[in-house]
């Protein structure tokens, strides 16, 4: 069995040995067009791939008939062409845990930064360093680095799967009412309330968009 890497997917020398243990392994760390995903991938039967950086579209999962299994180094899979891989017979797989909190901590993250105007504080303060504002006791001036309390605010959480779970859980902690809606029927945390989508829309006062990009939910968020 001959077994492709084609980018830096942070393996250790224990999990080369294990791989090397089924196949025989090639690695590449820097895979990044159409030309190289066709060259390197050749006569594989596996592909581990970076599909952010190696093109895995229609012609590259068509080159090969001996190739029957690509594993991604990533949640998302959406920039493979999944069509051409089932007509292809290739099985995809993702690694749908590995950054579960890291993910949800920089929503977190992002809801202070916009509603505390943490980047309208930082180019004011950066372009004039002593003076953020020319007229600090004006209303509008004051009011342009406004934010809210996020506590008893509601949370509005469009999927929860892994990450909008853990997005839950950290609104919760911080006092804030959680509302969500989910595609399929969840089992979830007592804390979060279940609703429509145009209610979750309707009620939020902060968004989290947590859904797997595909044709269903693409653009879902709109005028």
């Amino acid at each position: 069995m001959k077994i492709t890497i084609l980018n830096e997917c942070n393996f250790t020398s224990e999990h080369i040995d294990r791989l090397k243990a089924i196949g025989n392994v090639n690695i590449f760390n820097d895979t990044k067009t159409e030309a190289q995903a066709l060259k390197r991938i050749g006569d594989s039967e596996i592909v581990i791939a970076d599909c952010f950086f190696t093109p895995l579209n229609k012609k590259v999962l068509s080159s090969s008939n001996k190739l029957k299994f690509i594993v991604l180094n990533s949640t998302g899979f959406d920039l493979v062409d999944l069509k051409a891989a089932y007509a292809n017979g290739i099985k995809v797989a993702s690694t749908p845990n590995f950054c579960t909190d890291s993910v949800a901590e920089h929503a977190i993250a992002l809801m202070f930064a916009v509603n505390r105007k943490l980047l309208v504080a930082d180019e004011s303060f950066r372009n004039n360093p002593l003076h953020p504002d020319a007229d600090p006791f004006s209303e509008e001036s004051r009011r342009k680095y406004f934010g809210f309390d996020v506590r008893d605010k509601t949370m509005g959480i469009l999927g929860l799967g892994n990450i909008g779970k853990r997005v839950s859980e950290l609104a919760f902690g911080l006092g804030m009412n959680v509302v969500a809606y989910n595609r399929t029927q969840k089992r979830e945390p007592k804390s979060v309330r279940f609703l429509s989508f145009d209610e979750v829309m309707k009620t939020s006062d902060v968004i989290s968009l947590n859904m797997a990009l595909s044709d269903d939910t693409r653009n879902i968020i709109n005028s």
